[in-house]
């Protein structure tokens, strides 16, 4: 069974809580992701900056000495890298989640699954005609 640790983004930037939110809205866009992980100098996951949290920048909120703790989502659910990837995708299916970043037993980050990677994913099941929805997943992440 394929498993989150397989298919997860390990190389996103990571936003400090106390990074201006200028510099975080700079990274979010260049990122050319949904929402970038936001997390305390020793590696614990704090929270998310997503897209729909900048927009009261847009909205003429100040953005003069904030920072990204500011802004940042810090209800998420989390993934861990063992999770099955079908719970994440039933997750994602049932509106639960959008963005899936995986922390371990400590809360440290150690990564994001991205809903591209999934997408991939279910590209590539086409070529296991044949076999069952869980055989396929697992095929496929082999």
């Amino acid at each position: 069974m394929t498993k989150v640790s397989q298919l997860m983004n390990t190389s996103l930037p990571l936003l400090p809580p106390d990074l201006p939110i200028v510099y975080g809205v700079e990274a979010l866009a260049a990122a050319a992701v949904s929402s970038l992980p936001v997390v305390t100098p020793d590696g614990r996951f704090v929270g998310l900056l997503r897209e729909r949290d900048v927009m009261p920048i847009l909205l003429g909120w100040s953005v003069h000495d904030r920072v990204v703790g500011d802004f940042m989502c810090r209800r998420v659910v989390t993934f861990s890298p063992d999770d099955p990837v079908l719970e994440v995708c039933d997750c994602i299916f049932h509106g639960a989640v959008t963005e899936c970043p995986v922390v371990d037993a400590s809360r440290l980050y150690v990564g994001m699954l991205l809903p591209r990677a999934l997408v991939a994913l279910a590209a590539r099941l086409r070529s296991a005609v044949g076999r069952s929805d869980a055989a396929r997943l697992t095929a496929v992440g082999e």
